[in-house]
């Protein structure tokens, strides 16, 4: 089970990595064509409002039928009727909620941006009633790879995003200026993956047949399960919205200058965090299921570690490359100067708020294996109050950095809420080995990062500003800050990073082994 995971956790990583430089290209495309405009913020907002109506639905659903999926299948029960009916409910209610929404698609936009004009405001809200339609295929989606995470399949997770992404990026070199030929693009990148999920479903054992039965037992615990979730779900959204509006208020191009920034701080914690949540997730349902306490408590220590293990040089790394790193990837096109600036002073102050970001990942999940949806609920609502409250205070007097600041402080305070009440909950989870761990990690970092920073400035003298000589500078600058942060990090006796030294070497030796056997 450990090594099927590991590898489950790996694929997905190199996938997700995959999918993201997918991403990064969409990101690319979309900053030449239209840079930070009136057209990319009205793009945004409209798909902002299609995945803020129906995602919250969507992703609590999923999260509440990962596990009683996992709990039907121990139990012998028939997956493929309980998934089959949920799929059917949720489905009908999606559709009945989009289409509702298309007639109040004009309403629905502006409350996502009061700051707009009238001519920004009619743009968007097109775009909103196009994408509209195909939020239940959005639905029927995430169900799918619900289940496919339910019997620890993951890798669709990564390669469905990367030909989403694609369709993305065809649409848009495309459009020609054209709102419609964005929209639709947009709603057929979730058309294909759907299509390709329910293929994949079929191939795993899933039989998909039309049933209804709002009285089984099963879907009325997912529905109640999912209700705390949604209520967290609908927090958050409301955060976006105030933050959008805010945003909107500050200019025109504020709103993508912040979505490119946060494109590329939620790369890193989607690329190994969420990854590494994503496969864990399973196993946090079994352990809890089983009544395995000391398993699920050593489970989200390790993870916990190995997370903060990951993130530290990363933060650290964006922080003093963020400006080398927009321009080299935006700075193209319709996407100038002042745009570049803008963008890398909100990556650099969104980046604080990543290591709580990244525990969040895994600690809301401890809490859904044990069916307790209601705790996450009540730390969204702590953290995006905070929030909130930091927007109206920060902003007036810092303006757009004051709402990067205002999101990184919300974020640690909901990692900082969730680690009391689990710990509350399931007794110790480590905080001893962790707080050494981050104090030894502290002193690599900052190593790391006095080389990292002289060594950049000495490389721009050298080499200069040109695609080439970026890309050079960058790969040189990560290179050597991760030989050395992990080099002082084993030096330091870091219990994970020696723990993996090891399995390596196990690994090494095993194929060496092999390898001669098969020979003789």
């Amino acid at each position: 089970m450990k090594n099927n995971l590991v590898t489950a956790s790996v694929v997905l990583i190199l996938l997700t990595g995959l999918s993201k430089i997918t991403g990064f290209i969409r990101e690319m495309v979309l900053a030449y064509f239209y840079g930070a405009s009136a057209m990319t913020d009205a793009y945004i907002t409209a798909t902002t409002v299609a995945i803020i109506l129906i995602g919250g639905i969507t992703s609590a659903t999923a999260l509440a039928y990962i596990p009683r999926a996992t709990e039907a299948r121990v139990n012998n029960q028939d997956v493929s009727y309980i998934t089959s009916n949920l799929m059917t409910a949720c489905g009908l209610l999606i559709l009945i909620i989009s289409v509702t929404a298309m007639f109040f698609s004009r309403e629905l936009t502006w409350l996502f941006a009061m700051g707009f004009d009238e001519e920004t405001l009619t743009l968007a809200a097109g775009m909103t009633f196009l994408i509209l339609p195909f939020c239940f295929i959005y639905a029927m989606n995430n169900i799918a790879v619900g289940y496919l995470q339910s019997i620890n399949s993951f890798w669709f997770i990564g390669a469905s995003a990367i030909l989403a992404n694609i369709v993305i990026i065809t649409a848009i070199s495309a459009s020609n200026n054209n709102p419609h030929t964005l929209a639709l693009g947009f709603a057929c990148s979730w058309v294909v993956p759907a299509g390709w999920a329910f293929f994949l479903t079929r191939k795993k054992g899933l039989r998909y047949t039309f049933v209804l039965n709002l009285k089984d037992k099963t879907l009325q615990a997912i529905a109640i399960s999912s209700i705390p979730i949604f209520l967290g779900q609908l927090v958050i959204q409301f955060n976006t919205l105030v933050d959008r509006n805010f945003a909107s208020i500050l200019g025109e191009g504020i709103i993508s200058a912040m979505q490119y920034a946060n494109k590329l701080n939620i790369l890193f914690i989607t690329l190994f965090v969420v990854s590494i949540a994503t496969t864990l997730f399973p196993r946090f349902s079994e352990q809890a299921a089983s009544g395995n306490i000391d398993g699920l408590k050593k489970t989200a220590s390790k993870s916990i570690n190995i997370v903060l293990l990951l993130v530290m040089p990363v933060v650290t790394g964006v922080i003093i490359l963020a400006q080398p790193l927009v321009e080299l990837v935006f700075m193209r096109g319709q996407f100038d100067q002042t745009a570049a600036i803008i963008t890398a002073n909100v990556l650099a102050l969104y980046a604080l708020g990543m290591p709580g970001l990244s525990f969040a990942e895994i600690l809301n999940r401890e809490f859904y294996a044990l069916k307790d949806t209601r705790t996450p609920v009540i730390c969204s609502v702590v953290s995006i109050s905070t929030n909130i409250v930091l927007n109206f205070i920060l902003v007036k007097r810092f303006g757009y950095m004051g709402l990067a600041v205002a999101t990184s402080i919300a974020a640690t305070v909901l990692a900082a809420l969730l680690f009391i009440f689990l710990r509350r909950k399931i007794g110790a989870i480590g905080m001893g080995h962790l707080t050494l761990n981050f104090i030894k990690l502290l002193i690599a970092v900052l190593g790391m990062a006095v080389v990292v920073f002289y060594l950049n400035e000495w490389l721009v003298s050298v080499l200069g500003l040109g695609t080439i000589d970026r890309i050079l500078i960058l790969m040189v600058n990560a290179l050597v800050g991760a030989g050395i942060y992990f080099g002082m990090v084993y030096l330091l006796k870091v219990t994970e990073v020696q723990e993996i030294w090891q399995m390596l070497k196990q690994k090494l030796v095993t194929d060496a082994l092999e390898n001669k056997d098969s020979k003789e």
